[in-house]
Parts: C-alpha cells; structure tokens; sequence
C-alpha cells in the first residue's frame, strides 16, 4: 500500500505486509497519511494501531482521506 503525507499523492512512501497481516505504522508514520493507493487486493486502513477502529476499505486510490485526514494508524491488506 502507497501510503502519502500530503493529499494528492506528495511525500510517499509503499508499505507491505503479509497477507491478512496487521502492520502497525512507524511512529513518523502515524496519524500523518493524507492519501494513499493500493494496486494489489482489497486492504483496510484502521485509525488505531493494531488493526482496530476502522475499518475505511481501500481498492484503488485516494487522493484525499477526507475526514480520516491524519488519523491513519495500521493496515491490513489481503491478495487479491
């Protein structure tokens, strides 16, 4: 998952994991994603570390997280 500091894709950085697998955020990571993509299978952005508060699902691109500005914690991601 591409996973972006600033809305409309600045400042990224592509981020994985296993599948089905819970990847908390690095702490400089964490509470700053702004937009985000995903070009594998479905995955899930949580607003808490562990894999809760959530899920907001992502299956392609957003530019903008809207109201989940900066709140974006862990991730799940599944093969597609």
């Amino acid at each position: 998952m591409g996973l972006c500091k600033d809305e409309n894709f600045g400042s990224c950085y592509g981020f994985s994991g296993g599948n089905g697998e819970c990847v908390d955020l690095p702490r400089d990571w964490n509470d700053v994603v702004s937009s985000l993509w995903n070009d594998g299978g479905p995955c899930a952005a949580y607003m808490e570390g562990k894999c809760e508060g959530g899920p907001l699902w992502v299956t392609s691109v957003m530019a903008s997280m809207g109201q989940y500005n900066d709140q974006m914690s862990s991730f799940r991601c599944y093969a597609g």
